[in-house]
């Protein structure tokens, strides 16, 4: 199995849990990621003895983002013209240029068979379910039916390290 890990709580607790089972672990610098969290991925991934492949977009985020505009929650497209930038585009459109695409692309170079998330149901920006597929790809969502409070009471219980910036 292999983990896409961000560093934050709920992929963390999906490590833990299923750490004897994942060969691998990917995480996605955008370019723009703070360095105390690629820091704390590499140092998670070295203490588990997990491999970690850290993958990039050809595309420089700085770019990206001047073309596009900054990613926005409150994106309202009403440019007369679908391609005009307004200075702001919805997150899905940057996070799947900077994150999702590169992360699957080399999934599907590598013949990734099954693939572990820490998604929650309850999170504001949520995937397609506690399993779905996506080519011959199986995405596993094993925190689906968690709260956010489930995850921190196993951090406690577990004494996990958590990233600085939930401090």
């Amino acid at each position: 199995m292999i983990l896409e890990f961000s560093g934050g709580k709920d992929s963390l607790v999906v490590l833990h849990k299923f750490r004897d089972q994942i060969k691998t672990v990917i995480f996605a610098d955008t370019g723009s990621v703070f360095p105390h969290c690629v820091d704390f991925v590499k140092r998670t991934c070295e203490k588990y003895e997990l491999p970690l492949v850290i993958v990039r977009s050809p595309v420089n985020v700085l770019d990206w983002t001047d073309e596009r505009g900054l990613p926005s929650d409150t994106y309202i497209h009403k440019a007369p013209n679908p391609n005009m930038n307004l200075g702001l585009q919805r997150p899905e459109e940057c996070c799947g240029e900077m994150i999702w695409k590169p992360m699957q692309n080399y999934l599907i170079s590598i013949g990734a068979g099954t693939v572990l998330r820490g998604q929650k149901a309850s999170d504001h920006h949520v995937s397609l379910g506690a399993e779905f597929f996506f080519g011959s790809i199986c995405y596993v969502n094993p925190l689906w039916e968690w709260t956010d409070q489930d995850v921190f009471n196993y951090i406690n219980e577990h004494d996990l390290e958590i990233a600085e910036h939930y401090n």
